[in-house]
Parts: C-alpha cells; structure tokens; sequence
C-alpha cells in the first residue's frame, strides 16, 4: 500500500443525494456534487501531489480521480476550531466500486493481507464507496477499526458516511492486489472470521478418492456484462454422467442469488471450479487447498484482446511471494471456448459489421456475449487436473 501523509489535516463531509444514479454510471465526475472537502496544510499540498497520479476514478478506472480539485488550504488556527477525529485516517478508493471481483481481488485481500501479517493499525478507515453489501460485511469480520464511506453510501448497507474531523495526520493511499503476498493464504483468512471455513470438509473431500467433485460458478449479468455459459443444464447432465474406472464426477451448481456461505461451504468440498472469465473467478479462492478452476475464455478476445486484462484474473488467484508459490496453491487453467459458440445478437452483430468496415478491434464486439461450451472440449480439462488426484482418465456412460 502506496500512501502519502498529509499532517494535521481535515476532512468536511457533504451530502451526496445521487449514490444510485453514479453506480449505474449515470452522473459523470464532473457533474457530481462534491463528496467532501480535504483541508490541508500548505506544507502538505506538494506532498500529496505525489499521489495524484496513483488514485484512480472509483466509478471507472480508466480515469485519474483528480483529488487536487476536493483539496484547499487551511492554516493551524481554523483546524484547532473544528471536530477533533484522532491520530490518523486512512483514505482508500477501490477499483470499480460498483463492482465484484475487483473490489475482492484491489482492496478486500489487500487490506486482509496486511491484517493478517499484522501490518496494519486500527486506525480508521475512510473507503469512497462499495455497492456490494457482501464484501462491506467481508471487510468489517477481520477489520476491527472503524470503517465508512468518503464518498457513496446506501440506505441498508453496514457503514456509514464519514464524519467530518480533523486528524493529525490523513494518509491517501493507494493499493490494489500487488500488495496481496500470498491471495489463498488470506482468503482462507477472511473466510475464518466470517465463520465460512471448514477445514474437516475440505479435508474429507481430498480424501475421497471415489469422487471427483466439479463446480460450475454461473454468472449474474451485470449491467452490459453478460458472459453466461448458456447450456450450464445440459454441462451437469454431462458432466455427472462421465465416470472414472472406479471414480465417477460429481457435479453441481453455484447459482448466482445462492447465499454467500452456501457457495463457500460447496466450493470448499470441490476438485474443480468452472467458471466464465469474469469477475467470479476469484470464487477459485475458496476452494481447498491443491484445487483447480478452469476459465472459460471467448477464443477471439483470448488471442486479440489486450493480454494483462485476458490474465488479470489468474494474477488474482495464483498471487503468491512464498519461497514456492506452487505449492498447496489453487491451479489455474484457461480454456479458450470457439468463436462459433459465441451467441451473437444484435448489438454483437451490428458491432462486428462496424468492425469490419472500420478495421477495428473485433474482440470488443463479442467479449461480454454469452455463449455456449462444447462438453467434450471442457471434459479434456476437467481429465487432465482429475488425473493429478487418482491418475486415471475420464470416460463416457
């Protein structure tokens, strides 16, 4: 975690009427209202330049956050007749706020890592916003400092809006999931303070040797984001009638709208997760230890698209700094589905005839589509990770 420290510093909190409208994308930075106010010392002002560059638009990423504009000057004497907050305040901006996986893999683990080694104090921390109930509940289990949102909060969710104070010192940090040492470690971590880890079951279903178990994750579209496997029905039917010469898969589903320890307590007893590229492939973190998840990748986005954003999520859950960073790890494996088994619509069609006469970038056309997944092709994947735990192959009813 990347910060910058700005001495005997305040904060003013505005009213922020339009939370809704800017997760949906709807206000852009420049028509919102200002969130809040940082006053600082001159002496500071130059110090926080250093981060500027570093805090990214929580909404969209692709944009600098330009915190210069919410900062003005103030001089000792204003400061001693404000709000008194305490020692420090750490401010954070999550990628893609209004999102999943990269509020998990950017800020959740980052922070739970650094709690787990005992690296991080109990101050407060200040987070511009999460949409997602789930991993606000996730980031209070294991924090005991106190938490709340700079910027966007909801009726219902379980913080609230800072306060406005005055610290002696606030740090605007930056951090993301290269400050995470080892992704499975603190995911198991997490799991235990939110009383989901069970380490009998995982142990048992290592030991059962007469099944190999398979997950499929399916997706819940979000917003233009679709990339749902289209015949998860006809994969389970598949998938639990291949069998192994003493062993046979035992295969279910993860649905979207299950309980979030309900997903946990089953992935925990799986050998493989199976899962779209997407977001919920950091799911693969709760798996047991020497599990594998296999991601399913459109072919022409896996060859043309931009290869940091094609691997990003293997960076998400294969992240370790140990001494052998394969060892009691999950394994990753990609599976590049046909560009025939993409599900074209209307927008992906009138897209690709752009593209065509434009001669740009197809990949953009048909990355979010949904699709269909040829069995055989994924039964090839599911054969060689299962030969690793019995060492036979698989084989067909």
């Amino acid at each position: 975690m990347h910060c910058c420290t700005l001495q005997s510093a305040c904060i003013d909190v505005h009213p922020n009427p339009d939370v809704w409208r800017q997760w949906r994308g709807e206000i852009p930075r420049r028509r919102m209202q200002r969130p809040f106010t940082l006053h600082v010392a001159r002496e500071s002002e130059a110090e926080l330049k250093c981060m500027l560059p570093r805090i990214k638009e929580p909404l969209n990423p692709t944009q600098l956050r330009h915190l210069e504009k919410d900062v003005v000057s103030m001089n000792v004497t204003d400061m001693l007749q404000r709000r008194w907050g305490g020692k420090s305040l750490t401010m954070l901006w999550p990628l893609w706020e209004n999102g999943y996986g990269d509020v998990l893999a950017d800020t959740l683990l980052p922070l739970a890592d650094l709690s787990r080694r005992h690296m991080i104090t109990n101050d407060p921390i200040a987070v511009s916003g999460i949409e997602n109930n789930n991993i606000i509940e996730q980031l209070r289990s294991f924090y005991p400092g106190r938490m709340c949102a700079s910027e966007r909060v909801m009726d219902g969710q379980k913080w609230e809006r800072c306060q406005s104070a005055c610290f002696s010192e606030i740090r605007v940090c930056h951090i993301s999931h290269r400050d995470v040492h080892e992704a499975w470690e603190t995911r198991a971590f997490v799991d235990t303070a939110m009383g989901w880890r069970n380490r009998l079951t995982e142990r048992a279903a290592w030991q059962e040797m007469s099944k190999v178990r398979v997950v499929f994750v399916s997706r819940q579209p979000h917003g233009a984001h679709h990339r749902r496997i289209m015949n998860e029905d006809s994969l389970l039917k598949s998938c639990n009638a291949a069998t192994f010469h003493d062993t046979r898969l035992v295969c279910s589903l993860v649905s979207a709208g299950m309980q979030m320890g309900k997903k946990v307590n089953l992935l925990q007893t799986a050998d493989v997760m199976v899962s779209g590229w997407g977001g919920d492939t950091i799911h693969a973190l709760h798996l047991r230890r020497n599990a594998a998840v296999i991601e399913i990748v459109n072919e022409l986005f896996a060859t043309e698209g931009p290869q940091s954003w094609v691997r990003q999520h293997k960076r998400w859950i294969t992240r370790s700094l140990g001494q052998d960073a394969s060892n009691g790890k999950i394994t990753y494996h990609s599976l590049r589905n046909a560009f025939n088994n993409t599900i074209i619509g209307f927008e992906e069609h009138a897209c690709l005839q752009r593209a065509q006469k434009k001669s740009t970038a197809k990949w953009q056309c048909v990355w979010n589509a949904d699709m269909f997944v040829d069995w055989n092709a994924l039964r090839k994947s599911i054969c060689a990770i299962a030969q690793k735990k019995i060492g036979v192959g698989v084989v067909r009813r």
